[in-house]
């Protein structure tokens, strides 16, 4: 049986030849390119293959099956595909046993990376809208997954100018008959209902299932672009594994929406023991930005959000120098945590993978690497994570990942722990490169 992932929405901005590529969207400059990592989350060899799709739902290229080991990975990497023309596609995968997929994509001073949608849904919320935000704009990519033609539509809410403490809906947009397999834009660039230097949240109501993502981006003279999924549900528990104030130069801002029915009462309890309760309107939602909160310095801050109506929470990461990514808030954790792409060294790429323990008691967190082309078993293992505390591995100072057998490799990972659920999010930054070269995604966590 073929099981489909929805990875790719819009964002292909792939280029047969990558100096003919569209200067487009997701953001001002280009062109953009795009890899993607697919995960063999079972133990035996899958098959799988993919399709791109145009904005009318023709297929633009379909490819040959291949074949992905057991608990492997299998990079596609778009300019490198001989007859894909240049274009901005939507795309599908499709494999005989369970996988999982990542999506990277970056021109030549930006970089973003989301996941691949392996469930979609008919509504979907989201808790970053910008319009003119101190200079950030923000877009919304919607992919049909049906095989008929869908109606979406996009609610954006923010602050009720009559009264502060209220959140309105305060714009509604529709696309009608977006095609099978197709995707759509929502740009909020000049929408005047979207008032500067005011963040909004959303909510995404299509007539079938679909598959979205939302980028936000600095506008003339910044290059920074954040990419993240929404949400399908809220929870009353979300885990926020990496929070930073002046991190080696990272800061983090953390941004919860309310999506239940009445206003929700929310306390955040970060790692230092300091805590904060605030209340949020229905479909509304407020930032925290962490060096306003927690003490600068080399310390790694994670957090717990509790709330008594279901939330949403997105993390985004920057630095002076541009690079910037989001990450979602974890809702679910298990004993079996999968990591599609892992990088040391790879063409000047390294990756931190971050993970919390969900659970209530202590518990070891083991990260096993699968290298492509290699059987040795390259593994660590960190014990003693405390209940709601994180644990790191960073691969230019793992010592499992020992050069030259892992640069320039094609490597996976799974994480496991000892019996409390745990879950991760995955950052990947360049070495040397100037401007946003940092990608961030969440790690899947293998429910049974």
């Amino acid at each position: 049986m073929k099981k489909s992932l929805f990875i790719i929405l819009a964002l292909v901005l792939a280029a047969a030849s990558f100096s003919q590529a569209l200067a487009a969207t997701p953001a001002p400059g280009g062109p953009f390119s795009t890899a993607f990592y697919i995960q063999n989350l079972t133990a035996v060899d899958e098959t799988c293959s993919y399709s791109f799709y145009t904005s009318t739902g023709t297929v633009a290229y379909a490819s040959a099956t291949f074949s992905v080991a057991k608990n492997a990975n299998y990079e596609i990497y778009t300019p490198s595909i001989s007859g894909l023309t240049s274009g901005s596609y939507s795309g599908v995968i499709s494999c005989d046993q369970k996988s999982e997929a990542i999506v990277n994509f970056s021109d030549a001073d930006s970089a973003g990376s989301h996941n691949g949608i392996s469930t979609p849904a008919a509504t979907w919320y989201i808790p970053n809208l910008y319009n003119n935000y101190y200079s950030y704009y923000s877009n919304v990519y919607v992919q049909n997954t049906t095989g008929a033609p869908v109606n979406v539509t996009l609610e954006i809410y923010g602050p009720d100018p009559g009264n502060p403490n209220n959140s309105i809906k305060v714009y509604t947009s529709t696309k009608t008959n977006v095609p099978a397999s197709a995707s759509v834009v929502f740009d909020q660039v000049g929408v005047a209902q979207l008032l500067a230097n005011k963040p909004y949240s959303g909510k995404i109501i299509a007539t079938g299932n679909v598959a979205p993502i939302v980028n936000y981006y600095g506008g003339p003279g910044n290059v920074q672009l954040y990419t993240y999924n929404p949400f399908v549900n809220g929870t009353t528990k979300a885990y926020v594994p990496a929070l930073y104030s002046n991190y080696y130069g990272y800061n983090t801002e953390m941004r919860v929406q309310n999506v239940g029915g009445a206003t929700a009462n929310v306390t955040i309890t970060y790692s230092n023991g300091q805590t904060a309760n605030v209340t949020i309107q229905q479909n509304s939602g407020k930032s925290f930005y962490t060096p306003n909160i927690l003490p600068a310095g080399k310390t790694l801050y994670s957090a717990v959000v509790t709330s008594d109506q279901p939330i949403v929470v997105v993390v985004n990461e920057s630095n002076a120098g541009n690079q910037a990514a989001t990450y979602n808030g974890l809702a679910v954790g298990s004993t079996t945590v999968n990591i599609p792409a892992i990088m040391k060294n790879y063409y000047g790429y390294n990756t931190d993978v971050t993970c919390m323990n969900m659970g209530n008691v202590n518990t070891n967190v083991t990260i096993t690497y699968k290298i492509l082309g290699n059987a040795g078993v390259f593994q660590t293992t960190k014990t003693g994570i405390a209940a709601g505390r994180l644990v790191n591995f960073y691969t230019p100072t793992d010592t499992a990942l020992v050069s030259p057998v892992t640069t320039n490799k094609k490597i996976s990972a799974i994480v496991t722990s000892s019996g409390q659920p745990v879950n991760c999010i995955v950052n990947e930054s360049h070495s040397t490169n100037p401007g946003d070269v940092l990608y961030s995604y969440n790690a899947f966590a293998l429910i049974p």
